[in-house]
């Protein structure tokens, strides 16, 4: 690999062997990949819709119906239909990347495998209520479930394709060049002021952060990056040489790092972030 130790560090970041509590974190990281189906799912912008279940409501009630008579099922008649397992035994094993990974959880990106098995599972959870209501006649309710199963087919086209797009800002270029830019300062304490909100992840700050995060991450681990919320700006000025990136123009935020810093130095750096660079005795 040309970039082998890129790949260790990320990979000691993320990998719960590595974590202070690995037991602790792998518990966790369970926890939040079996319920994100139906409860909370991948916060990242970039991989799911505001934090939403993998699953919609009703998709999600059918697949635990199918998860729950599958496992049943598998159990009384493990020795006669041993192939009953192949289905949880896969969801199981495709949750193990996004389970053994202690950052970002629940991960849709890194348990994509699972994609196959959640759908078999939300299949055979309509199979068996449609079963349990032709066998009992119940007309009615026969009515309900139809309407229930056509909802599920416009739930999804309407986040994805009209909720989904107006979370933009999360792919925007912007973000990168300001990473590629703050690099060039070796030297330099480095601050991203978060004036952007989309997408909140676990940690409070919003997703947009990740592009920075993951190209600057020797710096972020180093404590030589910083990111604060604009409340927090009087944090900057103890730092004698300092790079203060903000997300987005913002005047009046600008006028108190200017007043804070005695640098009248903003500009905006090709790529749509704007910057001040403070050089040893700029500041108060």
């Amino acid at each position: 690999m040309q970039n082998s130790n890129d790949f260790s560090n990320r990979h000691n970041k993320i990998y719960f062997f590595q974590q202070e509590e690995p037991l602790k974190e792998l518990i966790t990281t369970t926890k939040k990949h079996l319920s994100m189906f139906n409860f909370v799912g991948d916060c990242n912008t970039r991989h799911n819709y505001d934090c939403k279940p993998q699953l919609n409501y009703i998709a999600g009630a059918f697949f635990l119906i199918g998860l729950i008579g599958i496992c049943f099922r598998s159990i009384r008649n493990y020795l006669k239909s041993p192939y009953l397992w192949i289905l949880p035994l896969g969801l199981f094993f495709t949750l193990l990347p996004g389970i053994l990974a202690s950052e970002g959880a629940p991960h849709a990106l890194r348990t994509i495998g699972v994609i196959p098995f959640a759908f078999a599972f939300a299949g055979i959870g309509i199979e068996i209520v449609y079963q349990k209501i032709k066998s009992r006649k119940l007309f009615f309710t026969y009515g309900i479930f139809v309407l229930l199963v056509i909802a599920t087919v416009f739930i999804g086209p309407y986040h994805y394709f009209i909720k989904w797009p107006k979370t933009n800002p999360d792919f925007s270029q912007n973000y990168l060049s300001e990473s590629l830019f703050l690099k060039q300062f070796s030297d330099y304490q480095k601050f991203i002021v978060v004036n952007v909100s989309t997408g909140v992840e676990e940690k409070g700050f919003p997703t947009t952060i990740m592009t920075s995060k993951y190209v600057l991450w020797q710096e972020f681990k180093s404590g030589n990056l910083t990111y604060i919320y604009p409340k927090n700006i009087d944090e900057i000025k103890n730092f004698p040489k300092a790079v203060i990136v903000m997300m987005e123009k913002d005047e009046s935020l600008a006028n108190k790092i200017r007043e804070m810093t005695e640098s009248q130095n903003l500009r905006a750096y090709e790529g749509g972030f704007y910057a001040f660079i403070v050089d040893n005795n700029n500041l108060k």
